[in-house]
């Protein structure tokens, strides 16, 4: 696992069955070859309804790519709106970002593709 991943699975393993103020809320998921919502929080989690300060999503999948769409549409690996995220890679919004999107789909190259994601 690359040392920022690591890092944050870290952080996101922290507290997040409880999370209160200030504390990061969890938003991993496991996806597949079909878009899917990103969940705030994610299932079986507590947290706030929708990201506030910050999001940041991870490839957490070894060798699939993770397509991520914040711009309101369906992510589609490959196309345009969507970030093709390589395995250990991420994209995050917070306190420099002009807006942190409140809608996230996400598509996996292939099944079973980790995310590893986190907001507050």
């Amino acid at each position: 696992m690359k040392p920022v991943l690591a890092a944050f699975a870290l952080l996101l393993s922290c507290g997040l069955a409880v999370a209160g103020p200030g504390q990061p809320s969890n938003c991993s998921q496991t996806v597949g070859a079909s878009a899917a919502a990103v969940a705030f929080p994610a299932a079986g989690s507590t947290g706030n309804p929708s990201p506030q300060t910050y999001l940041e999503i991870y490839n957490a999948h070894a060798t699939n790519t993770l397509g991520v769409n914040w711009t309101g549409g369906t992510a589609a690996i490959g196309a345009a709106g969507t970030l093709t995220l390589n395995p250990g890679n991420g994209i995050s919004w917070g306190k420099n970002s002009p807006v942190i999107p409140q809608s996230v789909s996400v598509i996996g190259s292939a099944g079973s593709t980790t995310t590893a994601c986190g907001y507050n």
